[in-house]
């Protein structure tokens, strides 16, 4: 589900972000140093120092000591999903030495121990903390604690990006750990890891212009295929569409590569999608069969390969046909499944002032969410939104930044369970003013203060 990069796009920051000069790693020939790192002698991994002189001592530059480092790390150190499945995460087993002794660690020991190695072979690295789409990420919610890490080294006076965790191998949903080497995450450009990786301090995105936290989670959801194989987006940027029927996603794709899709049902059955080749584009066509909450999933393929891999995602949420003609709020079928119903409020479109309070009939054993969407499906922040549980009844409060048009979607999963939320019911919000610049019910995200001094 998760690819050697091109040439490092370049992007001007006060001059501080700019391509690889001397070396591009795209083009770089990196056998040697690769097959020096892959024979390590347990003699040279007895400790921090030992492991860095040897992955060091052939190394003819900075960028062949970075690529030893991150050859090791991917090749040696295990992703340790036990732990993160049953969440005794425990943080002895991070430190470097541990990390070091053991071979398995979650995101905070790879980052750490990279950190620790690179330093004593030289090296001007660093951990940097955020969120990444891995696991626990479902497409349609925002989150708001950081659950990843990984590093910045620089090379050349450069700064550039890369993750060890992911490029060891694939977490699965069952957190079974397959080891798999994969080098789009060694010095990823900044403009392409920014759909997956979103650092809680912005300027570790290495961009010209940050992404905000809305957009990051609003973008769609990419794996290294989409790059791999020069695939762009045409018709639909955001991730979750809303459909009654029939979707159709047009990707610009090379001819020389193939697109396949299929429309993942709630149920988990697979429906083939058609895809039609038209100047220069993919034109996926997926018939939805009924109402429900589904994953488009779409693959590509060079032709002389014929192996398809995940490129992209989108949720798909089909609502009742039979409620638009109603008037009562847009929902699927998974409003009985889930036993939720509206309460105060039985109408589709409300109108209101600065801020929103609906109640609805639920279940003591499901857990509501909700979120704000604006007119175009962008997921606004989900501090403008809270839930409150009273026994078979949910409380929904919304705050609204400035008066227009809003959606208010409506979110359930059976509590004590790894289900997804699944989407059950839409409204269509008024708002005819505005709780201005504080809206929402906590303060948002941290000031910055509390950060390192950056280099």
């Amino acid at each position: 589900m998760y690819v050697i990069l091109a040439a490092l796009v370049a992007v001007v920051l006060s001059g501080s972000f700019c391509p690889l000069q001397a070396h591009d790693p795209g083009t770089y020939d990196f056998s040697s140093i690769d097959a020096h790192a892959l024979a390590t002698p347990a003699s040279a991994e007895t400790s921090i120092e030992a492991l860095a002189a040897y992955l060091a001592k052939p190394a003819r530059n900075d960028l062949e000591k970075v690529r030893a480092l991150f050859v090791w790390m991917t090749d040696n150190i295990a992703y340790d999903g036990t732990s993160l499945a049953s969440g005794n995460i425990r943080s002895e087993d991070q430190k470097v030495d541990a990390v070091l002794r053991n071979r398995q660690s979650v995101c905070a020991g790879y980052a750490s121990l990279f950190v620790a190695i690179g330093k004593a072979m030289g090296l001007d690295v660093v951990s940097i903390s955020g969120y990444s789409k891995g696991i626990s990420f479902t497409l349609g919610e925002m989150q708001e604690r950081n659950n990843h890490a990984w590093n910045a080294v620089k090379i050349n006076g450069v700064w550039h990006l890369l993750d060890s965790t992911w490029g060891a191998g694939k977490l699965w949903k069952n957190f079974h750990f397959k080891k798999e080497f994969d080098d789009f995450y060694f010095l990823t450009p900044p403009e392409k890891f920014i759909y997956s990786h979103f650092p809680a301090d912005p300027y570790w995105q290495l961009l010209s212009q940050p992404v905000s936290r809305v957009d990051f989670f609003n973008r769609i959801y990419v794996k290294p295929p989409f790059f791999k194989n020069q695939l762009e987006a045409v018709s639909h940027h955001n991730s979750v569409i809303f459909a009654n029927g029939e979707v159709v996603i047009s990707l610009r794709a090379p001819d020389d590569v193939d697109v396949s899709s299929f429309l993942r049902t709630p149920e988990n059955k697979k429906i083939l999608c058609q895809v039609e080749r038209k100047d220069g584009l993919a034109l996926i066509k997926a018939a939805i069969p009924e109402p429900g909450d589904y994953a488009l999933e779409i693959y590509s393929s060079l032709k002389s390969s014929r192996v398809f891999n995940f490129a992209l995602a989108y949720r798909v949420i089909c609502i009742h046909k039979k409620a638009l003609e109603d008037g009562g709020p847009l929902t699927t079928d998974q409003q009985d499944a889930y036993g939720v119903r509206p309460s105060s409020h039985n109408s589709y479109s409300i109108s209101t002032g600065a801020d929103l309070g609906l109640t609805l009939k639920a279940p003591p054993d499901v857990e509501i969410m909700a979120h704000l969407m604006d007119l175009n499906n962008h997921i606004l922040s989900p501090y403008l939104v809270k839930v409150d549980h009273n026994h078979d009844h949910a409380l929904v409060q919304a705050q609204f930044p400035k008066p227009g048009i809003y959606y208010l979607n409506i979110f359930g999963h059976h509590r004590k369970s790894y289900e997804r939320n699944i989407f059950i019911m839409q409204y269509k919000v008024r708002a005819n003013s505005s709780a201005g610049e504080t809206a929402g019910f906590v303060k948002p995200y941290p000031k910055f203060a509390e950060f390192k001094q950056r280099p």
